[in-house]
């Protein structure tokens, strides 16, 4: 070979080589902002994760308190209850107190009568 044919080569090569190269760093340079994507992924779903076992009272609270967010839940409820019964109860009295007074109005029942 003499001497321009290497050189062609040689420059063919070198020309091959450095498209590869650059097509090469296009991959990488994808790959990476891949990599960043799914750390970030990863971070938002650990994060939603733990928000999650917190809110099913897998995780304890900013108190310490595995249960709190259980007991405070079921307060409410309870109060709710609590005051359902009540009602009931007033309900219930007041209709006891219509069917226990006289014919003139008084209620029979009261502890007051004495006087």
């Amino acid at each position: 070979m003499t001497n321009v044919r290497l050189l062609k080569k040689s420059q063919k090569d070198t020309t091959g080589l450095t498209t590869e190269n650059r097509e090469l760093k296009l991959r990488l340079q994808g790959m990476e902002q891949q990599a960043q994507l799914r750390e970030a992924l990863n971070e938002t779903l650990r994060e939603e994760v733990q928000r999650l076992k917190k809110v099913t009272g897998q995780l304890p609270s900013a108190n310490g308190n595995p249960y709190d967010i259980v007991i405070q839940q079921s307060i409410p409820n309870y109060y709710s209850h609590s005051s359902n019964q009540a009602q009931h109860l007033h309900a219930t009295e007041a209709q006891e107190s219509s069917n226990d007074k006289s014919p003139s109005g008084q209620c029979l029942d009261d502890p007051m009568d004495f006087m």
